[in-house]
């Protein structure tokens, strides 16, 4: 007799406690962790949500013009709409429930790489978001699922994702998180893209400044499967976003985008791995920094080509901008290409405003803090532009205009 799907995810928890345990959380001596510091994680004491926790209410700060398919606060679900978004509590038995782990596996993995935050996640998700479009299917309106935590104690989130985008299908899915108060997301999205699927994800990290946010997401492609990726981590006092994809299909391509923009003393590191496992394979990403006051940021970039994928495209770029003497950037591309059959470019860059763009700009009549915000705001929204979502976009050149000082509201 199979076991059931509740029994399948008691077991999984229960090798996730142990797991949890065992590995612990990622050091600084670990190389992929070597400029990111979870210390804070372990003396925070954060604690899974109890049964006493107040009633969840609804958060105050969502992207106006959408309305959300799902709505998880402090990891319980508050609000559902009718659509391809169903909540694992609801539905234990959907599809899409049983890819849970089989990307972001921790059983096969070390400290170094994730694997106990990946086991955190597993043995203390109290629900997830699961989207399955069907095969063929075109859907034009975006599926957008908000998680918020809203903490008087130190509490730990984990909120779950999975997706899986059916042969031909093609979707757009919002993952919005927010939380105000001593927080920690750790959140995990895993992504099955079968033949031909096209996906936009817009991924958006706003947390406040007392909160903490690590992130990971898990794509394996099929051939000529198309997901393109906008990450932008936009607070937290300290957050990580992660982005492993597998190109395992012949003609498969990704494109990803991403920016961060860090002031006051918070820390935001970007980390990227794209595997082409298949011959063919196309990949883009450009991601941006933007940092201010004590801020720092990280960017790591992997791509990895196998000895016989021949015929594979890469271009990664990682431009930088600074806006004060003590904001630091960190930039690590990782190219390990294993055949001489492939074309493949990396860039990246730190640097400061123009002083001649800026003396341009006040020649023609702006003071000195507008012509910062001008200039800063055109080189942060070659990422913001690439969004095709009219209300994602609209949310986050209201954010980008506030963090750069504008009057907006």
């Amino acid at each position: 007799m199979s076991p059931t799907p509740s029994t399948r995810l008691d077991a999984l928890r229960a090798d996730a406690v142990t797991a949890a345990a065992e590995l612990g959380l990622p050091r600084r001596g670990d190389e992929p962790w070597k400029y990111t510091s979870t210390a804070a994680l372990v003396e925070g004491a954060f604690a899974a949500p109890t049964a006493d926790l107040p009633a969840p209410s609804a958060p105050e700060r969502h992207i106006t013009g959408l309305m959300a398919d799902l709505v998880f606060v402090n990891g319980a679900l508050i609000g559902h709409a009718e659509g391809d978004a169903v909540a694992l509590s609801e539905a234990p038995d959907h599809p899409a429930a049983a890819l849970l782990d089989t990307l972001a596996d921790f059983r096969h993995t070390s400290r170094a790489d994730g694997g106990g935050l990946r086991a955190l996640n597993t043995a203390n998700a109290t629900d997830a978001a699961l989207i399955d479009i069907p095969a063929g299917a075109q859907r034009e309106t975006p599926i957008y699922v908000q998680f918020h935590t809203s903490a008087r104690t130190h509490l730990q989130i984990s909120p779950r994702v999975v997706i899986v985008v059916r042969r031909g299908a093609r979707a757009r899915v919002i993952e919005h998180y927010t939380g105000v108060g001593p927080c920690w997301n750790n959140a995990i999205t895993e992504i099955v893209l079968e033949e031909g699927a096209h996906l936009e994800r817009v991924r958006v990290q706003e947390q406040d400044g007392g909160s903490f946010h690590t992130g990971a997401t898990f794509v394996t492609q099929a051939a000529n499967s198309h997901p393109t990726s906008h990450d932008f981590a936009c607070g937290a006092r300290m957050s990580r976003s992660e982005l492993h994809l597998r190109l395992r299909g012949a003609g498969a391509e990704c494109h990803l985008r991403g920016l961060f923009l860090m002031d006051a003393d918070r820390h935001g590191d970007q980390y990227t791995a794209i595997h082409h496992d298949a011959p063919h394979t196309h990949s883009t990403e450009l991601y941006k920094g933007v940092l201010q006051d004590d801020a720092r940021g990280v960017f790591t970039g992997r791509i990895l080509v196998e000895p016989n994928v021949r015929g594979c495209t890469t271009r990664q770029e990682n431009p930088n901008l600074l806006l004060s003497p003590k904001a630091r950037v960190e930039s690590r591309p990782q190219l390990e290409i294993r055949n001489n059959d492939v074309k493949a470019y990396h860039g990246a860059t730190v640097g400061r405003l123009s002083p001649e763009a800026i003396f341009y700009l006040r020649s023609r009549g702006l003071d000195a803090d507008h012509a910062r915000r001008l200039l800063t705001g055109a080189f942060a929204a070659e990422i913001v532009d690439a969004v095709t979502v009219p209300a994602v976009h609209e949310h986050l050149g209201l954010w980008l205009d506030r963090a750069l000082g504008g009057s907006r509201t």
